[in-house]
């Protein structure tokens, strides 16, 4: 089987940005074997959404890296955390018949909640929702006040899910804890049971199905994270890790296939690439 058999049975693509199209969002390098598979998914008329678990950039900054990337793009075809953030706060919404009165601990999130009439961001209680996104500048007051309005009754919304992760600030890379390790503190602290909005979790993908309008069964998500890989079977969806280093191969035993949904391996994205089959969590065929 080849990556082009798998696509012809699909009506529409979730696909990664950083690893899988991209080097990475601070150092954006289109891969050699993308501009291929876009055409063909054009070609077919295989909608296209492209994924990422960075929470801290809003969809438009990011629009503006893949066509800086000569890849088009506009923003609503962009399932981040933040988007999905955005459905649940619009089912609360319609559940309460209310304006919001919103926390956000964040950095550019708020950029795409800009000009919802039915969302009052505040530093103020009372507080319906704390929304917490990854933010390198996160303080102790936030995450005080924070734990007190969650006390009184608000529901903590996550944009994203990770407890650390690789980024830049002032010229340097460096590791960070984001938004998962403080939103652990703050559910263990008040015993509120966050909603999490990361690839990695069922919230996810219920909602960007919502968004793209197609069953299960017509999607194949592809990543080149085990992780995200793992999250799409245990939802029932088709996926395709992408193994282009070695370093990558060697992780396909971190893989966890827990429903009948099919997990693809491939070494890079050509149409005609070979796929492998994962058929249980160690059973790897041709």
């Amino acid at each position: 089987m080849k990556v082009i058999g798998i696509l012809l049975g699909k009506q529409c693509l979730f696909i990664d940005i950083e690893g899988t199209l991209l080097t990475s969002l601070e150092h954006a390098e289109v891969f050699d074997d993308v501009p291929e598979l876009l055409e063909f998914c054009k070609k077919r008329k295989i909608k296209v959404f492209f994924t990422t678990n960075v929470g801290r950039l809003s969809r438009m900054q990011i629009v503006n890296i893949l066509k800086s990337c000569n890849i088009r793009a506009e923003t609503d075809q962009i399932l981040n955390p933040t988007r999905i953030a955005l459905e649940v706060l619009r089912e609360i919404y319609l559940e309460k018949k209310k304006r919001l009165r919103v926390f956000l601990i964040g950095e550019y999130q708020h950029m795409d909640f800009a000009q919802i009439p039915w969302i009052e961001f505040t530093h103020n209680s009372p507080i319906d929702i704390v929304l917490l996104g990854a933010s390198r500048d996160v303080t102790y007051q936030q995450l005080n006040f924070a734990f007190k309005v969650l006390r009184n009754g608000a529901k903590l919304i996550v944009i994203g899910g990770d407890i650390w992760a690789i980024g830049r600030k002032y010229d340097k890379d460096d590791i960070y804890l984001v938004e998962g390790a403080f939103a652990k503190m703050l559910e263990y602290a008040t015993n509120v049971k966050a909603i999490y909005t990361g690839k990695q979790f069922p919230t996810f993908f219920e909602y960007a199905l919502k968004i793209a309008k197609v069953s299960k069964d017509k999607v194949l998500l592809i990543d080149d994270s085990t992780r995200y890989i793992s999250g799409a079977n245990s939802f029932g969806i088709d996926a395709l890790y992408l193994a282009r280093t070695r370093e990558k191969l060697e992780k396909i035993s971190q893989i966890r296939r827990t429903t009948n949904s099919m997990i693809f391996i491939a070494k890079s994205l050509s149409i005609n690439e070979d796929v492998m089959i994962l058929k249980n969590n160690d059973q790897i065929f041709n």
